[in-house]
Parts: structure tokens; sequence; C-alpha cells
């Protein structure tokens, strides 16, 4: 092998270093924070690990931890280890062009005036094996948000085996997709989340697979979804019981393509008494949304939409 081959394959295969976190503290040798520093400065896929008996919660007081680099946050198990905002500031902000993974973490209480109540993703993000609760996004007046997690434009989302659940964002309550981001959600649960798209509100692809949208309260549009543009694809999945104080229970869709395959919509009316659009399982604004649902088992009620919208239900 020519040496330039050699160094080829070398740079391919760079993993980077291991760090481990020993303590609980903010910051300051062997936190959190610390080794995320340390890390960002290294080369390569860096692996960050915790101390075998570390439990409890890592409680953030100056600020949110900055990712710039390649890295695998490697936790104990939701229900071991948590990091936490102090409600105070988002937990963590992941730079463009990174790869990042976070796994097995509770992340909880992060708060945020712009994007993102716990992340703040514009790079390549994958959360598995994850719990991200009760935190809050309150940024108003565009289409940001997102009360656990903001994928921006340039931003790459995967969510597998994890769960969202009491997060709050002005758009979106747990997830708020932006124009050119990509979010997949595979093998979860986001329930009890409340904004404009009590789950998600997307405007970028999104990718829905045999996952649950339950108990999430829009805002707005979308009680489980609103896919206000972009392209929405919803796979083996349930999209149940969730409430829109306008229009789509379920699924409220805008612009660009719909497809849903083998999976149950319905929707919660806000009231006992409430008619209309509100308790429609998916609203679908046809003259700008090219759609296909198949192999679906959709419920609720089915009022003559608005002219340029359709329905459907069972």
């Amino acid at each position: 092998m020519k040496l330039d081959q050699a160094r080829t394959v070398t740079a391919a295969f760079n993993l980077g270093a291991s760090f481990v976190v020993t303590n609980l503290n903010d910051n300051g040798p062997g936190s959190l924070r610390q080794v995320i520093a340390d890390a960002n400065v290294v080369p390569g896929a860096n692996l960050i690990t915790f101390q075998p008996d570390l439990t409890g919660i890592i409680t953030l007081t100056t600020g949110e931890i900055a990712i710039s680099d390649d890295a695998t946050i490697e936790g104990l198990g939701a229900t071991v280890l948590a990091v936490s905002g102090n409600n105070a500031s988002r937990i963590f902000t992941v730079a463009a062009g990174k790869t990042v993974a976070v796994d097995q973490l509770k992340l909880q209480n992060g708060f945020s005036s712009e994007p993102g109540g716990a992340i703040l993703n514009n790079g390549n993000l994958t959360i598995s094996k994850s719990d991200l609760s009760n935190n809050q996004s309150t940024l108003t007046g565009s289409f940001n948000g997102g009360g656990a997690i903001a994928n921006a434009d340039t931003g790459v989302l995967t969510v597998i085996d994890s769960s969202l659940s009491g997060n709050t964002g002005v758009t979106g309550g747990a997830i708020n997709n932006q124009i050119g981001g990509a979010t997949t959600i595979r093998n979860s649960t986001l329930s009890g989340n409340t904004g404009n798209g009590g789950g998600i509100f997307s405007r970028g692809t999104l990718t829905i697979e045999t996952s649950t949208l339950s108990g999430n309260v829009s805002t707005s549009d979308g009680g489980g979804i609103h896919a206000w543009d972009g392209a929405t694809t919803v796979m083996d999945s349930t999209i149940a019981s969730n409430t829109a104080a306008s229009g789509g229970g379920g699924i409220a869709k805008g612009a660009g393509a719909l497809m849903v395959l083998s999976s149950t919509l319905s929707a919660t009316p806000p009231t006992a008494a409430a008619a209309g659009m509100a308790a429609v399982a998916c609203l679908i604004w046809a003259a700008r949304c090219s759609s296909s649902i198949a192999q679906c088992r959709a419920t609720g009620r089915r009022p003559t939409p608005a002219a340029g919208w359709t329905t459907t239900a069972r």
C-alpha cells in the first residue's frame, strides 16, 4: 500500500478518543460540560461515556453545552441518569456538519427563548433509547420552535426507541423540523406535548415509522402533526387521541406530499360538544398537497371542509 493510500485509510477510520464523565457537577474536571469541551478539540468521532456507578441528575447552571465535533454520548439508561436544563437553559447545541449520537440518556427541563428547548440540531443527530421530557421553547413570531428539539435547515435528525413527553413549543410541541431539515422518528412515542403541531411541526422532510403520537394538544392545527409543507410519510404508526384547537386533530397537511400507509388515525375533539375541523383525523389542503392514504384505519367526524381542503375519517 502506498503512503498516501495508508493516510487515506487512517483518516477514514479515525475514531477519535474516549472520555469518561465521573461526576454530576455542572463544570470542572470530570463533568459532562468539561468532557465535551475536551472532546470538541480532539479530531475524530469521540466516545463519551459515564462512570458505571454514576446515577442521578446533572443540573446545568451555567448555560447550554455546545457540541462542535463528531461524538457519541453513551448514557447509562434514561431511568438512571438525566441532564437537566434547570428550566433556565437549553441542554445541547449540535454544530452544522457534525455527526452526534445521544444514547440512553434523559434530557429534562430544558428551556430556551430560541428554537429547541432541549436541543438545537444543526448537524446530523441520532437520539436512541432516550427520554426528552418537560422541555420548553417560548420563541414566538416565526415558524421556529420545538419544545424538545429544533431541527434546523441544515439538520438531519433521527429519533429511535425514544420517548418525548410533556414538552411545550409555540410551533412544534416536541419537535420543530425546519425547511431543508430531515427528521425520521422510528419506534418512538410522542405524548402529552403542546404547541402549534402538538407533537411535531414540520416544514422539511418528515418520516414517521412504527411510532405512536397520542395525547398531544395543538394550539392551532395538527394535534399530532402539523406538516406545513415538505414531504411527510407515516408508516405502520398510530396517531390517536390528539387534540387540535382549529383543524386536523390527527394530522394537518398544507403543501407538499403526504403518504400514510398501514396506520391508524383518529382525533379527539377539544370538547365533548366540539364539531368541525378539529375533530377530523386528517385535514389536507387539497390545492397544495398531493396525498396517498392506504391500508389505514381513520376514525372521527367528517364535516364538510372549507374550499380547497379535504378531510379523512371513516
